[in-house]
């Protein structure tokens, strides 16, 4: 911990020294020169620091001090402590300094009080001669939390170009193996949309706001909301999980933020092709997909027919939407049999009886497994992405993909399914390759009730309009 906290110094004091200096060009930086060098021994819980000048350095630790290193003496001295509440992943967490410290000596802090357990609060002390002025104290913001799970709490806090405060919060959620979004009663401690997913809290967040000399501050153009009644005006980006540390460009004016939570990144284990990981099976070989839909299926029902027949298939074994592989790109046949009159009967047949010499040598088998009009299905979906490529399949092992639908549409979840083909035995054709697949569901933020997942308490009576609008009963108590 003490090597880490140094190198953290280091690195900000060297990365400024090369940004000054047109000695060093980024092509010649080398990381290996950085030098460790323990400044502060034995810490208790370093939560984060702030470089006041080339001599001075703050940092706080998560029970409450704040102290003071001499970078020319290393003498470290303790500027104060604030009475904090320290249980889960809360306590003293953010720290940043006024603009004009050195003149003010005003920072900002972001912590758990003592007097109240079950809440964050930011607020702005000043310092003088050497010490913490615990009264000096003017709270700016706070909110509640739960202190049945005070996990991923956030706490990354920064102040930026313009004198803008902006502040990470957790999502007050514990780390599980999926996605936060249980939404059964009793489980609330595990459901992010209370939090993160709600406009309407503070928790999950990124906030800037612009702090005033009175105490108050106000709200800088660019957050999200404008109108409370969408969502609360200190929220510059919502959906976080844990933004433990945030930065901003000083230049651009760009925010940044250090972040958990799952990752989309697919691996891949076979037990004959190899896996993933050191690239015995090639990132090309799987593939990512995306659908949307009204609510959460069984099967293949929301995909296009054919997509859904070639998944069940070997056709992403050899060809992939974006990329060549084994064949052609599937973008680059649409652009090119698009047009043609007779383009699907054409590509068609040639999947069935197979054929070479178009787009090289390499010869396509033929699929005599599949009928003519079974071809003609796959190839109409495949000629579909001259025109719309946003719902291809994308290959490789991460990457991304954008929500936004351009029909006007207004589905409830986004599924995305990575999936994988392997080669099959040799010499035994009879034996058919495997496929596996994995999913990731996001659901959006709003969601008609004829949409739900599930029912508590309650009873459909009917379906109508294409599944949009229900009939159902509410059982006492429902």
């Amino acid at each position: 911990m003490q090597n880490l906290f140094r190198f953290a110094v280091v690195c900000i004091a060297g990365l400024s020294l090369a940004s000054h200096s047109n000695a060093l060009h980024a092509e010649d930086f080398d990381p290996l020169r950085f030098e460790k060098e323990v400044l502060v021994p034995a810490c208790n819980d370093p939560m984060q620091l702030e470089i006041v000048d080339s001599q001075t350095l703050l940092f706080i630790e998560r029970s409450g001090a704040l102290k003071r290193t001499n970078l020319s003496t290393q003498k470290t001295d303790l500027l104060g402590t604030v009475p904090v509440a320290v249980y889960g992943e809360v306590g003293l967490l953010g720290l940043a300094c006024d603009p004009n410290f050195t003149d003010s000596g005003l920072i900002y802090l972001f912590f758990c009080p003592s007097e109240r357990p079950q809440t964050m609060r930011l607020s702005r002390f000043k310092t003088a001669e050497n010490r913490l002025l615990l009264d000096s104290e003017v709270a700016l913001l706070s909110y509640s939390i739960e202190s049945d799970g005070a996990i991923h709490m956030g706490g990354g806090l920064c102040m930026d170009a313009d004198g803008n405060l902006v502040l990470g919060t957790g999502d007050n959620c514990p780390p599980i193996p999926e996605l936060p979004v249980d939404v059964r009663p009793r489980r609330e401690n595990f459901d992010a949309f209370r939090t993160s997913d709600n406009s309407q809290d503070l928790r999950g967040k990124i906030l800037r706001i612009h702090p005033e000399p009175d105490g108050s501050y106000t709200i800088p153009s660019g957050n999200l909301f404008s109108d409370p009644k969408d969502g609360r005006r200190e929220i510059y980006a919502m959906g976080c999980r844990n933004p433990f540390r945030v930065t901003t460009d000083s230049v651009t004016g760009a925010v940044m933020w250090g972040d958990v939570g799952p990752n989309i990144q697919v691996i891949v284990k076979d037990e004959e092709d190899g896996t993933t990981a050191d690239q015995t099976i090639p990132s090309a070989r799987v593939v990512t997909s995306r659908r949307y839909a009204s609510r959460r299926t069984a099967n293949d029902q929301d995909l296009h027919p054919g997509l859904a027949m070639m998944r069940r298939t070997t056709c992403f074994s050899c060809h992939t939407a974006k990329a060549a592989s084994a064949g052609p790109a599937y973008h680059e046949v649409a652009r090119r049999y698009n047009s043609q009159p007779t383009g699907v009967e054409q590509l068609a047949a040639k999947i069935v009886q197979g054929g070479a010499g178009v787009w090289g040598n390499k010869p396509m088998p033929p699929h005599p497994q599949h009928s003519l009009e079974e071809a003609q299905t796959m190839v109409r979906w495949i000629l579909s992405l001259a025109g719309d490529e946003s719902q291809a399949p994308m290959p490789g092992t991460h990457g991304f993909f954008t929500t936004t639908r351009s029909d006007n549409t207004q589905p409830s979840i986004l599924t995305l399914t990575a999936e994988y083909t392997d080669s099959g035995i040799a010499n035994s054709p009879e034996l058919a390759p495997l496929r596996g697949e994995a999913e990731c569901i996001l659901h959006s933020r709003f969601k008609r009730a004829a949409f739900a997942d599930d029912y508590y308490k309650s009873e459909i009576v009917d379906v109508f309009e294409g599944g949009v609008g229900l009939v159902a009963r509410i059982q006492p108590e429902g």
